[in-house]
């Protein structure tokens, strides 16, 4: 029986050297704490992957300090473009999707996004492999995992009960910000335009949002507004937010990969996925800045909206959209 008790004392020490010298320090010890992190935290998520009893190592390892040990490595990594290279070469590519499973508290998936925005480089993202095929894969393969939970309600780690919607919404928006930042890499760039489901699933939830924006028994309360003498306030809805980010980056991956996209084949991986585009792109369009549930969304995106329906429909198709959201 393999007693796993001092672990967290070894962790606690390395945690609390790598705070103090991250980058005199990360990149001497990545080759030694970069496998064994891993290991560590495979006691844990394996089996809670697997839908399996942990056998009570939980009070031992903390997978949530192992996480917070490889992304502060990743951090002091960072200072030189080799020495990042060299962690995400250390990194394997099943710890990440692993770890990018709602079989582990949102927390810890929330970790694996953070530490996953280090390693969007110009000709890979995630685990490095070395192999042109096998890195479209690993990246195809992270791309299902994130995207899953824009399409999908998922249930809470061992339960039958679902997630929290206000709690799935920021999760949500921290997946729209770490697919933002792969922007900057050509590789993960064209491998979300390429990939079968991430356009359409981006489609989907920009269309969820804007219903949620609308709904006046809306699924989060984080819009609040505050009446005092001197002023008034109205914080925007986390929906707005979310549609912002997500049309926007729709929006760089539309029109940069424009002659790529077959857009009705995008579309097709979700229910009414034409007339959701149309309907969606549409009220981003004609939405008026000065009411007060769109004050949320950030001005550019209907301008963003109007050139994705102009790349979609014809002039007459786009001439009866007009009519239709102008009025008489």
């Amino acid at each position: 029986m393999f007693q796993y008790t001092p672990i967290y004392l070894l962790i606690d020490m390395l945690t609390l050297a790598l705070e103090l010298k991250t980058t005199a320090i990360g990149p001497f010890i990545s080759d030694t704490l970069v496998p064994l992190a891993q290991l560590t935290a495979d006691i844990i998520i394996i089996p809670r992957f697997q839908t399996k009893p942990t056998n009570g190592h939980e009070k031992d390892i903390s997978v949530s300090a192992c996480l917070a040990l490889l992304h502060i490595t990743a951090l002091g990594c960072m200072c030189e473009q080799q020495h990042i290279i060299r962690f995400w070469k250390l990194m394997r590519f099943d710890f990440v999707l692993v770890m990018l499973s709602t079989n582990h508290p949102t927390p810890e998936f929330e970790m694996m996004l953070r530490i996953l925005s280090t390693s969007v480089f110009r000709d890979s993202f995630g685990a490095i492999m070395g192999d042109s095929a096998k890195s479209i894969q690993v990246v195809d393969n992270i791309l299902d995992r994130l995207t899953y939970t824009m399409s999908e309600v998922p249930l809470l780690p061992g339960s039958s009960e679902k997630m929290d919607l206000a709690v799935l919404s920021k999760l949500r928006f921290k997946v729209i910000q770490l697919m933002t930042s792969m922007t900057r890499s050509p590789f993960a760039s064209k491998a979300m335009a390429m990939h079968p489901l991430a356009i359409g699933r981006l489609v989907g939830l920009i269309s969820d949002e804007i219903d949620d924006l609308y709904d006046y028994k809306a699924r989060h309360e984080e819009r609040y507004i505050s009446f005092t003498p001197q002023n008034f306030t109205c914080q925007p809805h986390h929906s707005a937010r979310i549609i912002s980010l997500t049309t926007r980056l729709l929006y760089y991956l539309v029109t940069k990969f424009d002659d790529d996209i077959d857009m009705q084949k995008k579309l097709s991986v979700i229910r009414g996925g034409s007339q959701k585009y149309l309907l969606c792109l549409s009220r981003l369009n004609f939405s008026e800045d000065d009411l007060v549930l769109e004050s949320g969304i950030d001005p550019d995106v209907a301008g963003c909206a109007l050139e994705l329906l102009e790349l979609f429909v014809t002039p007459e198709e786009g001439d009866a959209i007009h009519s239709a959201f102008s009025g008489p």
